[in-house]
């Protein structure tokens, strides 16, 4: 079983990975409308209410599978991660896009 720290490594790990995945989405001149609503999806992922995030997903996808996961994912952060750690993390993806957003909108 894995130790606090090495959960909230993982966290952190997987949070940045998610930021950058994120960036590497922005760049293309087809992801200019989904700017917004990306970062919006990030923030109630890190930030926002399981009930939110969930609606958000569900608008977006309708596969099983996927809402499930992403059900887990939410779980994850809420359970490893205090609500100041979560808008930390968030600023992180925030700041990561920004320059991104910017120049794409």
């Amino acid at each position: 079983m894995a130790t606090e720290n090495q959960r909230r490594t993982l966290s952190m790990v997987t949070l940045t990975a998610l930021g950058l995945i994120c960036l590497a989405l922005l760049p293309t001149t087809d992801s200019k409308p989904l700017c917004p609503e990306l970062l919006n999806v990030m923030e109630l992922f890190l930030t926002g209410s399981k009930e939110d995030y969930m609606n958000s997903v569900k608008s977006h996808v309708d596969t099983p599978r996927i809402i499930n996961t992403a059900e887990k994912l939410k779980d994850c952060v809420e359970t490893s991660m205090n609500p100041e750690k979560q808008k930390k993390a968030y600023d992180f993806v925030e700041h990561l896009s920004q320059d991104v957003c910017q120049k794409t909108l």
